[in-house]
C-alpha cells in the first residue's frame, strides 16, 4: 500500500491513500516533510490492531508493509498528528483481502 501526505494550503494537512495504488498529488501541494512519522491501524473482521509507524520519504510518500491475518475486507488507516506549523490529518482505504 502506498500514499502520499500532502499539505494544503498554508495551514491545514491532507493524507491521500488509496490501495493498493499510489495516491496521485493534487495540484499546487508540496509534501509534508520528511521524516514524518504516520501512525497505522488495521482493521478486520478479527479486531483492531495498530501496526508499525511509517516514515515519509523525501518525496512524501510512504509504504505500509502487511500480511493480512484474514480474508474479507480490510481497513488501513493513516493519521499525522500534525506539527507546530499543520493541523493533523487521517485517511482510509479499504482492501479486498483474497485467498
Amino acid at each position: 500500500m502506498r500514499g502520499r501526505l500532502e499539505q494544503d494550503g498554508p495551514a491545514p494537512a491532507a493524507i491521500a491513500l488509496t490501495a493498493p495504488e499510489e495516491a496521485s498529488t493534487s495540484g499546487g501541494s508540496e509534501a509534508l516533510p520528511e521524516r514524518a512519522l504516520l501512525k497505522v491501524v488495521r482493521e478486520d473482521r478479527l479486531g483492531t490492531g495498530t501496526l508499525s509507524s511509517v516514515t515519509v520519504a523525501a518525496d512524501g510518500t510512504f509504504t505500509i508493509a502487511d500480511v493480512p491475518r484474514t480474508r474479507r475486507e480490510v481497513t488501513y488507516t493513516v493519521s499525522w498528528p500534525g506539527d507546530d506549523l499543520h493541523n493533523g490529518s487521517t485517511a482510509s482505504a479499504e482492501v479486498y483481502v483474497r485467498r
